[in-house]
This record gives C-alpha cells, sequence and structure tokens, in this order.
C-alpha cells in the first residue's frame, strides 16, 4: 500500500492525501505497479508517477480544494497535484512572513505577500492553467519551493520513500508511465497487456 492514504483494489490508487478525490473513482480494468529509481538505482520518493496515452475524458472533479501549506520545513505536499477545475489554497504555517510567488509557463508570474496564519483563498489564486507545470515558492527564502503540476485525469501518485507506485483499475491495457521529480529528473516507459511483473522506471536529468 502506497502512502498514508490511498486505496486500492477498483479504485486509483492516490499516495497524497492533500489531493485524494473527494469521490473515489470506481473503474475495472487492469493494473500497473512499479518503482521510481534515480541513475545509480536508488529509489526516488517524491515522484509524480502519471498514465498517458487516455482517450479524452471529462474525468469526475473532486470539488476539495487542494491545499499547499507553508510549514516551518517547507511546503506540504512536497510535489503539488491539482486537477483542472479543482480549488487550489495556499496557506502560511511557518510562523514567518513569505513573499508567495507562482512562476506558471502558460500564465506568467504573480506574487502575493501571506502572513503567518493566513490563507489564500481559491479565488484570489490566478492561476487558470491548462495541463502543464508550475512552480510555486517564497521570494524570501528560496529554499521553500514546489513543483505543481495541473492534471486533466485522476491518474496520478506521488511515490513515498520507497519510490513504488500502483494503479488498480485503469481504463486502458496500453500506453505510458511518466515520471517526474524536480532534482533526479524525468523518465518514462511503455506499457502493454503482457508487462510482467513490477516496473522499473529510472529518472535521468
Amino acid at each position: 500500500m502506497l502512502g498514508k492514504c490511498g486505496w486500492l483494489g477498483v479504485f486509483v490508487m492516490v499516495a497524497s492525501c492533500a489531493n485524494e478525490p473527494s469521490t473515489p473513482l470506481q473503474t475495472t480494468g487492469p493494473g500497473l505497479a512499479g518503482v521510481v529509481v534515480d541513475q545509480d538505482g536508488k529509489a526516488i520518493e517524491g515522484a509524480l508517477v502519471t498514465i498517458e496515452g487516455l482517450a479524452s475524458r471529462d474525468w469526475p472533479r473532486p470539488s476539495d480544494p487542494v491545499r499547499s501549506t507553508f510549514t516551518g520545513s517547507g511546503i506540504d505536499p512536497s510535489y503539488v497535484v491539482v486537477r483542472l477545475g479543482q480549488p487550489w489554497m495556499i496557506e502560511n504555517r511557518s510562523g514567518e512572513a513569505h513573499s508567495i510567488h507562482v512562476k506558471s509557463r502558460r500564465n506568467g508570474d504573480w506574487n502575493i505577500n501571506v502572513g503567518d496564519g493566513e490563507i489564500v483563498p481559491a479565488h484570489l489564486l490566478p492561476i487558470h492553467e491548462e495541463i502543464g507545470t508550475a512552480t510555486i515558492r517564497c521570494d524570501v527564502h528560496m529554499e521553500l519551493q514546489a513543483p505543481v503540476a495541473f492534471l486533466d485525469h485522476p491518474f496520478f501518485v506521488v511515490t513515498g520513500p520507497d519510490g513504488r507506485f500502483a494503479f488498480a483499475g485503469l481504463p486502458v491495457a496500453q500506453g505510458q508511465v511518466r515520471a517526474h521529480h524536480p532534482r533526479a529528473g524525468r523518465g518514462q516507459l511503455d506499457f502493454g497487456p503482457s508487462d510482467p511483473g513490477p516496473l522499473l522506471l529510472k529518472l535521468a536529468r
């Protein structure tokens, strides 16, 4: 079992509580599992794994907001995943003020000063991102930053300390699994209905 709050069986397995759909998506297709490693074969924690090659479909969208929390030691979750049309809120629980900066390839940059204990509600975030990526960070404390992914489907996992990922009930028997980690790089593998055993997905810069 991945993460602290994933589920298995006929549900998609999601390993990040902050991005957990409010209603689990029921599917009945094949499953897929594997592990994400770096070039030296070390398991990678905090890599985003997604399934590509899915047919276009209006997947049910969660109504619960994704929360990005600035803590005293970083940003939680370390990889932010927002479904298209899902609310995204940013809160500061770090004990100090931050100049929060979102750098978005399609929407440009914006920043806002947020005091300790304050929340930037979803309707104030000038983000209308299509599928793609962005970065959230503090312009004062540059070590505080996290990648953001905007997805149009629910088939994603953020890996735990063992680097493992698993999906159950995929709507396709073949496609592509991709992984990204902000420091370890990217990787991808094609999968088919007869792939034996867990997949080994190696990242490269």
